[in-house]
């Protein structure tokens, strides 16, 4: 069992022989706080990125809240934060991080809550502050992941891009997280690794879905654009013109409908080369141009299968003007991007005629 100092500052012992008599509690401290610190160093990424979405700068609040309650907990255990007031933001992070998801699924969705609702939020958060009860902590997160997932349900027609994909393993990742915290509850034992279970388990999250941030987000390959482009940087101010030509050309001329539009006609209809534009979607949209591509093709697809105008159509036919040319890739891309297939989408937007046939 870890000592009630942490090994750098037992002044009789030396720091090897610390590091060798670490125990099983320690070790599962030294990861969740690694995990926690890999959580700040993504979350950093996600309010940095160049023009975002505002639910990627969401994204990287959740994050940044969520790893600073974590890594608080696992110094805490190390006996870093006995009687510290550093304490307190453990705990102020454990308030905020239920509301900040739901603020995170309520810019997703596009809804809002009342002045009322934040207003009881917050005083339900300043009772848990002065109850300092963590059974009292856990029903607020709770509560407020059940909100999330109640909202999002009911919303998630109308998020774009990668957003389903990111929302439901975020909400999957807090009510796991939920679980943990109900074992810990369950056993109060000092000396058991089970006192580890929630920052660990936080910890294991972080480090998948921090992953996925970063290869997703950032477009992250074998060869990371990163290096890939190091030799061709191209500055903000070049790139934000870019890509503000960019989306005026897709909003206004739709070029994404050509399906035999590529990487290099693209480019060419921009006044760009294709090395250039490729940078850019890579480095400032952090998405290939196929991903770009398929994500402007579904929100077309999303926005006409919504209206019940278009209802005479098939779905084939809406995807086909689309621009994409063929049936298996066109449910393909639509699953990946609004996590659903399009017959389902349909049927919950605009429920007065669904397509009968739905592949597999």
């Amino acid at each position: 069992m870890l000592s009630a100092a942490p090994c750098v500052v037992i002044g009789d012992r030396p720091l090897l022989e610390c590091a060798v008599n670490l125990s099983t509690q320690s070790l599962l401290i030294l990861f969740s706080m690694f995990g926690a610190g890999f959580g700040v160093v993504v979350s950093a990424s996600l309010l940095t990125v160049p023009a975002p979405r505002i639910s990627v700068r969401w994204m990287g609040v959740v994050l940044l809240c969520i790893s600073a309650a974590m890594m608080c907990i696992s110094m805490d255990h190390a006996g870093y934060l006995m009687d510290s007031p550093i304490a307190f933001i453990e705990y102020l992070c454990g308030v905020m991080y239920g509301p900040l998801i739901h603020m995170y699924v309520l810019a997703v969705t596009g809804r809002r809550r009342t002045a009322a609702f934040w207003i009881v939020a917050a005083a339900a958060g300043v009772v848990v502050m002065m109850m300092k009860s963590i059974e009292a902590l856990m029903m607020l997160q709770i509560t407020f992941t059940a909100l999330s997932v109640s909202t999002f349900i009911r919303g998630s027609s109308r998020c774009h891009g990668d957003d389903v994909y990111w929302t439901k393993r975020l909400l999957a990742g807090a009510v796991v997280l939920h679980a943990a915290q109900i074992i810990r509850l369950a056993v109060r034992s000092s000396i058991s690794p089970l006192r580890e279970i929630v920052p660990m388990t936080a910890s294991m999250i972080f480090i998948g879905f921090c992953f996925l941030v970063l290869r997703r987000t950032f477009g992250m390959r074998l060869e990371p654009a990163a290096v890939k482009y190091a030799r061709s940087e191209l500055p903000e101010s070049a790139a934000a013109d870019h890509l503000a030509r960019l989306e005026r050309a897709m909003s206004t001329e739709r070029l994404y409908r050509r399906s035999d539009l590529t990487l290099s006609t693209l480019a060419a209809e921009l006044g760009l080369t294709s090395h250039v534009l490729s940078q850019l979607l890579n480095q400032y949209a952090g998405q290939t141009f196929t991903e770009y591509m398929s994500s402007l093709r579904v929100r077309d697809v999303q926005q006409r299968l919504a209206d019940p105008a278009n209802n005479r159509y098939t779905i084939e036919a809406i995807g086909q003007e689309a621009g994409f040319k063929s049936r298996s890739a066109f449910y393909a891309a639509f699953r990946k991007v609004a996590g659903m297939s399009p017959t389902e989408f349909r049927a919950r937007t605009c429920p007065i005629r669904s397509d009968r046939t739905d592949p597999q």
